[in-house]
């Protein structure tokens, strides 16, 4: 299985540079929505099968939405909830690889 950890698209927050951190409801802004779809190209590019390789992602809005806008399958997970990289890491590892039950 191959992982690969992709930030959330840009957001007004990040435009004015602020934390966004707990802020749930920050979405993305136009340039975050473009980021979305151009990641939905080089995607495909690399070969990725978007209708059918696993994705997590956080119950955050702007993550949710980077993932709809570039057409993944979405799986949200709460344990991805403003987490530091490395946590990300292995944290998306660990639910992709046994996701907990709903």
């Amino acid at each position: 299985m191959r992982y690969l950890l992709i930030r959330h698209g840009k957001t007004d927050a990040n435009r004015l540079t602020r934390a966004a951190f707990g802020k749930e409801g920050a979405p993305l802004n136009k340039l975050g929505v473009s980021q979305a779809k151009k990641l939905r190209k080089q995607l495909l590019a690399r070969g990725f099968d978007l209708a059918t390789e696993p994705v997590a992602v956080s119950e955050l809005l702007r993550t949710s939405q980077t993932a709809q806008e570039a057409g993944l399958q979405i799986n949200t997970y709460s344990l991805l909830n403003e987490v530091k990289t490395p946590e990300a890491v292995q944290t998306a590892k660990n639910i992709l690889a046994s996701p907990p039950k709903a």
